[in-house]
């Protein structure tokens, strides 16, 4: 293992005949700001490894660097951009600040460019081989500190400093003052690393690490994988550290091999003077739950034992990684969610979306179906790989390279484009499911004409696939009471299209029964007004007026309003 320059191989300095011990902040900052010697509450001036800006708020310091005339970026090679958050983006402002951010990147030679759907900046910083141990890391992005699992020194700064740091790749802070946390015995079943660092935001609370360096150490670490440690990492900033970070061991090395790069990692001495000092011992944790609305308002999972709940998310930066999945499908299993509960899965990037995946579809006994897959070069490829090794069926996507399609002929290339990608790798058309994809009515009112325009022709371009669609994207946007208007007059016009399957809404009961065909009247209706007759609503019933209105609002007769009904 390599040592920073100025330091012994002991890891102290002497003076006067005094050995001296430092704590890993005050050692790195002291050679990152090549200095013999530095102790917390002293002011360094440090040169950064590597900086990373991350989302549409990247935008922000694009705009202050303009500002300050420089023309080029200190060096581009240490400069990483991630689009994560607002993606997809939600409204125009955050589609412009993307696409700024992308002409940035480009412009200044940026080669550390990840777009929207590669994963999270705090996965893909460690996942992609951006930090390595004895680093100096800064991110315009709070959780930066999670970094700090593979050894690093890593904390978050604001949008000015980052633009400063752009343009001249120099910076000052203070070394903080440090926490060690030392870690003893062995996690019982059931319990996690997250258990850990709630159990530790209980003891220390919200502010019980305001800009300190928090250092775990212990006979334990060995014992936790680099996910655990960047849960806990992670979550240090909850606590106000400036830093958090993981000795360098075995477990450091075997991760960060694959990348072949050398590193000079540093370790705090053992007698460095700490300004607080915890012990936790693994065996004595038990299930931990933060409840809402502090993360320090921890309790024992058995204190709150039969509060219902409404929403479970697995996923993110703290547990989105492969073994946090596989933890909670080992308890899933073959059973059934609750129907009151929804279940959300973030994974944390697109790497481990794809081991998932293929670690789930090693498991399937029946014939699995692969949902989705579009058409992005980056997603199409690995996407069929699998399908083609599993032998799985295949939702086909069609958000095409430039995004969404604009009308029924760039649906119908993107049909064409897709199957023939299939075809290439021997995956026959019986096993494609074409999902022609639709904004909200809400959003573009155009949308569902051009769907139905290429369902009419989907047999004949593409024999032998089958259709599928998402119900609630035609009603994102929309009032909750009108919703269902919309799902269930959207799925009537596409039955006329022989639709093979559709993800609805199992509470709708009147929804549930177009789909068993007891409801034939309101579908004889809507596929008569989709030939072009014009119903007399004096004639009809209340609900197939409102079915009839419900249509010509969505073949674009008539405007979206949320009033649509009433008119």
């Amino acid at each position: 293992m390599c040592l920073l320059p100025g330091i012994s191989s002991c890891g102290k300095r002497v003076r006067k005949g005094k050995v001296v011990a430092f704590t890993f902040a005050e050692k790195l900052l002291g050679a990152k700001a090549s200095r013999p010697r530095v102790k917390a509450g002293e002011i360094v001036r440090v040169t950064p490894d590597r900086l990373m800006s991350v989302s549409a708020s990247t935008a922000i310091p694009i705009h202050l660097f303009r500002e300050l005339g420089v023309e080029r970026v200190w060096d581009p090679d240490r400069i990483v951009l991630i689009l994560d958050h607002e993606t997809p983006p939600q409204a125009s402002d955050h589609a412009n600040s993307h696409r700024l951010v992308r002409a940035f990147a480009h412009e200044q030679g940026i080669k550390h460019f990840y777009d929207v759907g590669e994963g999270i900046c705090r996965q893909l910083m460690v996942e992609q081989g951006l930090v390595f141990p004895g680093e100096l890391i800064f991110g315009k992005d709070s959780h930066t500190i999670t970094y700090g699992a593979v050894g690093a020194f890593a904390t978050a700064i604001d949008a000015t400093e980052m633009a400063c740091l752009w343009a001249t790749g120099e910076t000052w802070l203070r070394v903080p003052r440090s926490i060690q946390v030392k870690l003893v015995g062995k996690f019982r079943p059931g319990v996690s690393s997250k258990d850990l660092i709630l159990k530790v935001a209980g003891t220390l609370s919200a502010d019980g690490a305001i800009y300190m360096s928090m250092e775990f150490s212990g006979p334990a670490v060995r014992g936790l994988s680099m996910a655990d440690r960047m849960t806990v990492a992670n979550m240090c900033i909850e606590l106000g550290a400036k830093n958090a970070v993981f000795p360098v061991d075995a477990v450091t090395d075997d991760f960060l091999k694959p990348f072949g790069v050398s590193y000079q990692a540093v370790q705090p001495d053992a007698n460095a003077n700490y300004a607080r000092a915890l012990k936790v011992d693994l065996g004595d944790l038990t299930p931990q739950v933060a409840c809402p609305h502090r993360v320090d308002d921890v309790k024992d999972v058995s204190e709150v034992q039969g509060l219902p709940i409404d929403q479970v998310f697995i996923g993110s930066c703290t547990n989105g990684r492969l073994e946090d999945l596989a933890a909670a499908a080992a308890i899933v299993e073959d059973r059934r969610i609750s129907p009151h509960l929804r279940l959300l899965i973030g994974p944390a990037s697109r790497k481990v979306y794809l081991a998932a995946m293929e670690a789930g579809l090693q498991t399937v006994k029946k014939t699995p179906i692969i949902n989705s897959i579009s058409l992005q070069p980056d997603r199409i490829g690995p996407g069929l790989e699998l399908a083609k090794k599993y032998d799985a069926d295949v939702v086909a996507l069609l958000w095409g390279a430039e995004g969404m399609p604009r009308d029924a002929n760039e649906r119908a290339m993107n049909v064409v484009d897709f199957v023939y990608k299939a075809n290439e790798l021997g995956i026959a058309n019986e096993k494609l499911w074409i999902d022609p994809i639709v904004s909200p009515v809400s959003v573009e009112i155009n949308q569902v004409r051009a769907l139905v325009e290429l369902m009419a022709m989907l047999g004949e371009i593409a024999p032998g696939c089958k259709s599928v669609v998402g119900l609630s994207n035609i009603s994102n946007g929309t009032p909750t009471p009108l919703r269902p208007w919309l799902n269930r007059t959207y799925l009537m016009m596409l039955m006329k299209y022989d639709l093979h399957s559709a993800i609805v809404d199992a509470f709708d009961t009147d929804l549930i029964q177009i789909v068993r065909g007891k409801k034939p009247g309101p579908v004889n209706l809507i596929h008569r007004m989709m030939d072009g007759e014009k119903p007399d609503y004096a004639s009809l019933s209340e609900e197939e007026v409102k079915y009839a209105k419900t249509y010509r609002v969505l073949a674009g007769e008539s405007l979206y309003s949320h009033s649509w009904l009433e008119i």
